[in-house]
């Protein structure tokens, strides 16, 4: 599966390595930078100017925030039945128990605060994640959308502006800003994490802190571990 990404994804970029990308020298030239060749591949130049921002903005934006959205659509539903088939193996579990002597009702009750205790914690985990799932999708858009839109509309709309020529370095500057924006979201996926997710933080301080005590890991106050260990009750 990797592979096939892999090569799908070198075949969508092949085009790079055509004869139509040239190099322009600058005006002491010494210095040279990748340039598309307009006269000597016209057809070439339109597909790179006009086409391929539409293709890059349909594969490499909407394409993977569809199937971001999808898969965690998919894990918020897979979280809900396995929360409700807890509880109703709970319920089910207290239908058919006999009924409790008084000198036991107090450990009982105990087990039965502690079902309750990890429902309210099932819902809770499926809050952060689904807050913390749609930040990344939101945040993906935010953050690669604007580059590809400024260069869908530079060939049309953004060339044919009468003081382009002269506000050439406002346009770049703008163009650069907008690809700097999108290089953030290679960064803040951790910062997400750490702002829509408690158990994440908490499992992150407790990560640090060990370390820097060096102290072994004790796996019974990991909150991973106690979810699944009161799910055994």
């Amino acid at each position: 599966m990797i592979l096939t990404f892999l090569f799908l994804l070198c075949l969508i970029n092949g085009h790079y390595f055509s004869p139509g990308i040239g190099q322009e020298r600058g005006e002491n030239r010494t210095t040279a930078h990748c340039l598309e060749n307009r006269n000597s591949y016209p057809r070439y130049y339109y597909f790179l100017k006009i086409i391929w921002p539409k293709i890059d903005m349909l594969v490499f934006c909407f394409l993977p925030a569809f199937v971001m959205i999808l898969c965690n659509a998919k894990i918020i539903c897979l979280l809900k039945q396995q929360r409700r088939h807890l509880e109703n193996k709970n319920s089910t579990r207290r239908q058919d128990a006999p009924k409790p002597c008084v000198s036991i009702h107090q450990t009982l009750s105990g087990v039965a605060l502690m079902r309750n205790s990890t429902a309210i914690n099932r819902k809770a985990l499926e809050r952060q994640m689904s807050l913390m799932m749609a930040a990344r999708v939101i945040v993906f858009l935010c953050t690669t959308v604007p580059v590809t839109i400024y260069l869908l509309i530079l060939e049309r709309v953004i060339m044919k502006i009468p003081n382009f020529a002269r506000d050439n370095p406002f346009w770049t500057f703008l163009f650069r800003i907008l690809r700097s924006l999108m290089y953030v979201h290679f960064g803040s996926n951790f910062y997400l994490y750490c702002l829509t997710s408690r158990i994440f933080r908490a499992e992150f301080i407790q990560a640090i802190t060990c370390r820097r005590l060096g102290l072994s890991s004790n796996p019974e106050h990991s909150t991973s571990f106690m979810l699944n260990k009161i799910d055994d009750v």
